[in-house]
């Protein structure tokens, strides 16, 4: 349980208990929520790239987030302006991504969110926030009376 395995399409990730995604925070893409499906999801400027981030501080291609048996990492593959976890310039290194980190590239204003939650997780808050749902209508009916 929890472990993520390779799909029969090489370099897509087969997921039953994981759901890792990126949220987009700043610029004309802001809140727009990417779902991580890949081995490597790359990021740059370019429309080839798996998030497109459509800024003039933002290489073509800038950083990639790779997924190993040990958890996501995000690195930067040759940009002029830097990739930064946390505000921590990674520089030529890896870097392994936790839940809630910010990655931000060179001096732009856009930030990918990183989140890595387990199924059953996403599940528990899910019902959660359907059961809040369900008593706030009660008590909105309730009310009407």
């Amino acid at each position: 349980m929890g472990c993520l395995l390779l799909a029969a399409k090489e370099g897509v990730l087969a997921s039953s208990a994981h759901h890792s995604y990126l949220t987009i925070h700043g610029g004309s893409r802001h809140g727009v929520v990417v779902h991580i499906r890949k081995i490597t999801t790359t990021v740059g400027r370019h429309h080839d790239s798996d998030v497109v981030i459509d800024d003039p501080s933002i290489s073509r291609r800038h950083a990639e987030i790779t997924y190993s048996g040990e958890g996501y990492f995000v690195s930067d593959i040759g940009s002029k302006n830097g990739t930064f976890v946390n505000q921590d310039n990674i520089g030529k290194s890896q870097r392994r991504l936790e839940n809630g980190d910010e990655i931000t590239f060179g001096p732009g204003e856009i930030a990918l969110i990183f989140q890595n939650s387990n199924l059953a997780d996403v599940v528990r808050q899910d019902a959660k926030v359907t059961e809040a749902l369900r008593w706030s209508r009660l008590v909105v009916f309730r009310q009407a009376d």
